[in-house]
């Protein structure tokens, strides 16, 4: 389905297309080798994604190795066929907390650093023979909106079942910037987290995250030192935070206060 773009996005929208198809992906794999290695000699599958018509630009042919779907099938069908094979537990994961407690860390990356950022997606996909598989899926941003909405991605997926012995979903974001990541967020440690906060528990949280001292927040939840205190150490066992301030930015990276 086409997406309505402004004016501006549209023109950056169709000038990437333009050069995408001046150069040609296959000419840009015979031009890097290690990207050429990657595409079709490792368990893995490149591919480049028009989120605007939500479709296939390039799918590399070590998708049919790995799923047993045809690059054709890819690019007919687009990602409605890739993400119908994903475990739906694992799409429900996503849909429910992933996109909702990611949003804030998302807002705050800025659209010029956008394209500095990896994500990471670690689940379970069904192959063509009806075999669940462990696939990690990688990805970067080229182009954005500038609602800082991708036009563009270029992805790899890797087959990572002989390797990856548990059904944990992963997802994360690293920004990378003069060759070294940092971790924006990380949903592999707050998916176990979530559900043991407590309402009390998320008050005391907000509250520290403002400010407040124990004394403050005992005032003003009109509850006693000893059990606000009994709150704050609840947290941190939680969250395996070493102490407040540990606890106050993982909170705010992660989106832990609901």
């Amino acid at each position: 389905m086409l997406k309505i773009l402004s004016k501006n996005d549209h023109e950056r929208y169709e000038s990437f297309l333009l050069n995408y198809k001046k150069e040609g992906f296959d000419l840009i794999l015979d031009k890097n080798p290690f990207l050429k290695a990657i595409a079709n000699i490792l368990p893995s599958a490149i591919y480049v994604l028009d989120f605007v018509r939500d479709e296939y630009l390039y799918v590399g042919e070590n998708c049919t190795r790995i799923f047993g779907y045809t690059r054709e099938e890819y690019m007919s069908q687009g990602r409605e066929l890739f993400l119908s094979h994903a475990h739906p537990d694992d799409v429900n994961i996503y849909l429910s907390k992933v996109i909702e407690h990611s949003g804030s860390v998302m807002n705050e990356i800025s659209k010029e650093d956008l394209p500095l950022c990896r994500f990471s997606v670690l689940f379970r996909s069904k192959n063509k023979e009806g075999v669940y598989l462990k696939i990690l899926q990688q990805y970067v941003v080229l182009e954005v909106t500038d609602e800082k909405m991708p036009m563009f991605s270029l992805g790899v997926v890797t087959d990572l079942t002989n390797h990856v012995n548990n059904e944990k979903f992963v997802f994360n974001i690293t920004k990378y910037k003069n060759g070294v990541g940092t971790i924006l967020y990380d949903f592999e440690k707050t998916l176990h987290i979530l559900p043991d906060i407590t309402a009390r528990e998320n008050q005391v949280l907000q509250l520290l995250v403002q400010g407040n001292t124990t004394k403050q927040i005992a005032e003003i939840l009109h509850l006693s030192n000893f059990t606000v205190s009994a709150h704050r150490r609840n947290l941190l066992a939680k969250t395996e935070s070493k102490n407040t301030f540990e606890l106050v930015e993982f909170a705010i990276k992660t989106g832990l206060m609901r």
